[in-house]
């Protein structure tokens, strides 16, 4: 089952969710940043220093699971 937010995105072709370029670079980074051993917190830090807003449009990124 979707989740509400999920629910109100952007849809693309056949309903899928449609992929942003923008967003999918930051997701991107931060797959490539777990795989390379990262620590969630290092990932989270990264984001902050760099200005990289969360998708609720705030400052900072949380480390939890």
């Amino acid at each position: 089952m979707l989740d509400r937010r999920a629910a109100r995105g952007v849809r693309g072709v056949y309903g899928l969710p449609k992929i942003v370029p923008h967003e999918a670079e930051i997701i991107r980074r931060i797959y490539d940043s777990y795989l390379a051993g990262q620590t969630f917190r290092n990932i989270a830090d990264s984001l902050i220093a760099d200005g990289i807003l969360t998708p609720m449009r705030k400052t900072q990124w949380s480390s939890q699971v």
